[in-house]
């Protein structure tokens, strides 16, 4: 309902023609933003699947990566309007077009938890609302299975460096998750640390395989 008074009191407008009515229309959306080619989630190899290359495996847990765009300036200007600008709506938009390109095996959906202060700053994590989106899409539950411990800046950081930094920061938050397909959701990727590490937790609680789908990756 907040949402809805929002829209009628001050009406989003695309952020690239600044038309009335959606954050992108379609017409911009076309003609700015780029598909991601689907690729291993750590050599890059391309790879119409998205799976992890076999002798990639004994980097990550990570069965395959799902990408809906390539990260570039456009896409930065609509995750950096989601992360920063509290333009929720484009959660909603490119979750949507997201759930397209997740394959059907999927059993259960969560995301990647936002440290603490990033979450008290926002009001909201980005990765549960674009995953919240994906779940009712494909009519597939989604559960917050994933624990934060710490605050790890990574900007700038190396794949190795990324690894070291994460590694140990995430838990369990409770639940069964034995057997289960998941997938895991996230805005942006860029080594693959991350979403490696809190598929290792997965998997260490007996879940039976973890895929991840994100917004972007250059």
């Amino acid at each position: 309902m907040l949402s809805l008074i929002s829209k009628i009191i001050a009406p989003h407008s695309c952020i690239f023609c600044n038309t009335e009515g959606r954050t992108v229309c379609d017409g911009c959306f076309s003609q700015h933003i780029t598909p991601r080619t689907q690729a291993c989630v750590w050599c890059n190899r391309l790879d119409d699947t998205g799976r992890t290359c076999r002798s990639c495996r004994r980097h990550t847990p990570l069965l395959r990566l799902t990408t809906l765009l390539r990260l570039d300036e456009a896409s930065e200007r609509l995750i950096y309007a989601l992360k920063y600008h509290g333009n929720r709506e484009i959660a909603a938009l490119l979750g949507r077009r997201l759930a397209q390109e997740i394959p059907d095996d999927v059993e259960l959906i969560t995301f990647v938890p936002s440290d603490g202060p990033a979450l008290r700053r926002r009001g909201y994590n980005q990765a549960e609302l674009i995953a919240r989106t994906v779940s009712d899409e494909l009519g597939v539950p989604i559960r917050p299975t994933l624990l934060r411990l710490r605050h790890t800046p990574q900007v700038g950081q190396s794949r190795q460096r990324r690894i070291e930094q994460t590694k140990g920061n995430f838990m369990i938050g409770g639940g069964a998750l034995a057997g289960r397909r998941i997938c895991i959701i996230d805005d942006v990727v860029t080594t693959g640390a991350t979403l490696g590490e809190c598929a290792r937790v997965l998997r260490a609680a007996g879940v039976r395989s973890v895929s991840a789908a994100t917004l972007a990756r250059k």
